[in-house]
C-alpha cells in the first residue's frame, strides 16, 4: 500500500506541481504515466529484494542476534550457579567466610554490603560497622574523616587481621587491603582473576580430566567468556630485542628458560591446589585445614597427611558391612587423589629441572651484561630499530568470532538442556542431583 500511495497520488501531485512551477504548463499524460510506473516498479523491486534478504541473510542475522542474547543471558546465570557451588563446598564458619569473600569481589558493592561482608568475614559486627563507615567516607573523598576512623579502629582491625591469618590467609589479606584503601576490584578493570586458572583449564582439556579444574576455575572461565563476547579487550605486553645476534640469542634463551620454569612451577602448584579443592569437595578434608591463600609448602604437608589418613582408612574398612556403592565411591576418590599427587610430583621434578636451566641461562646473561657494562655501547631501551622493544597486543573477539562462539555455545546449551532463567537452571540441577 505504501508503494502504490507513493507511486500514485504523491508522485502525481509532486510532478504536476513541479512541472507547472518550472515550465508554466501542465505535464503530458505520457510523462505522468512514466513517472508513476517508474516509482511503482522501483518500489516493487525494492520489496522483492527485501523479501529475499529477510528470507536468507536477514533471517541468519536475526538468529545470530538471538544467539548472542541467549548466550549472554545463560552465561550470567551459570556464573551465579558456579559461585553458589563454590560456597556449597564449605561448611559452617568457612562457608560464611567464603560467601563474604564472594560478596567482596563485587565491584559495585554498597556501604551496607561492605558492613555485611566484613561482619560475616570476621564474625565481629564492630569490625563490619567500622569497615562500612570507612568505605562510605572513602568513596566520597573525605580522607580526613577516613584517617580519623582508621586511627580510632586501628587496634581492632590489626588484631582481627592477625587472628585471621592462620584460619584464612585470603580473608586476612582482603581485610588488610580494604582497610588501607587498596581494594583489588575496580569497575574499570573488572573482577580480579584467580591466578593461573587458564593453565588448570588447559590441563583438564589435555588430560581429559575435569577434576583438574576447581569450581573457581569454572567461574573464571564463564566470566572471561562473558566479557569477551561483550567486547572486552585484554592488553598484553611482550618484549623483543633487535641488535647483535649474540646478545639476542642469550636474551631469548633467558626468557625461554624463565617462561618454562614459571609454567613448570605453576603446574605443580596448580595441581596441588586442584587436589586440595577436590579433597574438600568430596568431604575427605576440612576447609579449615586447607584455607585459600595458604602457602604451597604448607599445603603439601597438609595434603600428605590427608592422603595418609585415607590410605589408613582403606586398610581399616570393613568391606563386608559397607555397601558396594560406598566402597566404589571411596575407591574412586582415593584413586583420583593419588593421580593428582603423582601429577604434582612429576610437575615438581620438571620444575627442578627447569630451575637448573634457568640458573644456567641467568649465569650466561650475567656474563654478557658484565661485558656490556664495560663497553661504551650498552643494551638500552630505544625508540629506533636497535635495542629492547616493548610490544603491546590485545586479546579480543571480532564480530565474526563472537558469532561463532555464540553459535557453538547455543548448540551446547540446547544439547545439555540449559534453561534461560536462574530458577529454572537451579531446579534442573537439583533434579539431576536428586536422581543420581
Amino acid at each position: 500500500m505504501q508503494i502504490f500511495w507513493t507511486g500514485g497520488p504523491v508522485t502525481s501531485i509532486a510532478l504536476i506541481g513541479g512541472y507547472y512551477i518550472g515550465y508554466g504548463t501542465m505535464p503530458s499524460t505520457e510523462l505522468l504515466i512514466y513517472f508513476i510506473m517508474f516509482t511503482v516498479l522501483s518500489g516493487l523491486v525494492g520489496l522483492v529484494a527485501k523479501v529475499v534478504k529477510d528470507g536468507t541473510r536477514g533471517h541468519l542475522e536475526e538468529r545470530r542476534k538471538r544467539d548472542i542474547l541467549n548466550v549472554t543471558d545463560k552465561l550470567s546465570d551459570l556464573i551465579l550457579i558456579a559461585r553458589d557451588k563454590i560456597t556449597e563446598t564449605y561448611e559452617g564458619e568457612a562457608r560464611t567466610r567464603e560467601a563474604a569473600l564472594q560478596l567482596l569481589r563485587r565491584v559495585d558493592l554498597t556501604p551496607f554490603g561492605v558492613t555485611v561482608a566484613f561482619s560475616d568475614l570476621t564474625a565481629d559486627k564492630k569490625v563490619g560497622e567500622a569497615m562500612g563507615q570507612i568505605y562510605t567516607y572513602r568513596r566520597i573523598g573525605l580522607q580526613t574523616r577516613v584517617k580519623e576512623l582508621c586511627a580510632e579502629h586501628h587496634d581492632l582491625i590489626t588484631n582481627t587481621i592477625d587472628d585471621l591469618k592462620e584460619r584464612s590467609p585470603q580473608a586476612s589479606s582482603e581485610l588488610r587491603r580494604w582497610f588501607i584503601g587498596n581494594r583489588s576490584g575496580k569497575l574499570k578493570y573488572g573482577v580480579p582473576r584467580e591466578k593461573q586458572f587458564l593453565q588448570r583449564i588447559m590441563s583438564a582439556i589435555e588430560l581429559n580430566n575435569p577434576h583438574v579444574m576447581t569450581f573457581r576455575d569454572v567461574e573464571e572461565m564463564l566470566i572471561l567468556a562473558f566479557e569477551l563476547i561483550n567486547g572486552r579487550e585484554i592488553p598484553t605486553i611482550t618484549f623483543s630485542y633487535t641488535g647483535k645476534w649474540k646478545y639476542a640469542s642469550v636474551l631469548d634463551e633467558l626468557e625461554r628458560s624463565r617462561s618454562k620454569f614459571r609454567v613448570a612451577q605453576a603446574k605443580a602448584g596448580n595441581r596441588m591446589r586442584a587436589l586440595s579443592s577436590y579433597l574438600i569437595e568430596t568431604g575427605h578434608a576440612d576447609p579449615e585445614q586447607m584455607p585459600e591463600g595458604i602457602e604451597i609448602s604448607d599445603l603439601i604437608e597438609k595434603i600428605t597427611d590427608v592422603i595418609d589418613l585415607m590410605a589408613q582408612k582403606v586398610e581399616l574398612l570393613d568391606k563386608d558391612k559397607l555397601v558396594k556403592s560406598e566402597l566404589q565411591s571411596f575407591e574412586k576418590d582415593f584413586k583420583t587423589a593419588i593421580e593428582f599427587y603423582s601429577m604434582a610430583h612429576e610437575g615438581s621434578k620438571e620444575s627442578l629441572k627447569r630451575f637448573k636451566d634457568l640458573k644456567k641461562a641467568s649465569g650466561d646473561w650475567k656474563k654478557m651484561t658484565t661485558k656490556l657494562e664495560a663497553s661504551s655501547t650498552g643494551l638500552k631501551i630505544e625508540s629506533g630499530r636497535r635495542g629492547i622493544h616493548i610490544n603491546e597486543n590485545v586479546i579480543s573477539l571480532d564480530e565474526d568470532a563472537v558469532l561463532e562462539v555464540c553459535r557453538h555455545l547455543t548448540w551446547f546449551f540446547k544439547k545439555e538442556d540449559v534453561q534461560s532463567k536462574s530458577d529454572a537452571i537451579f531446579s534442573s540441577l537439583n533434579y539431576k542431583e536428586a536422581k543420581t
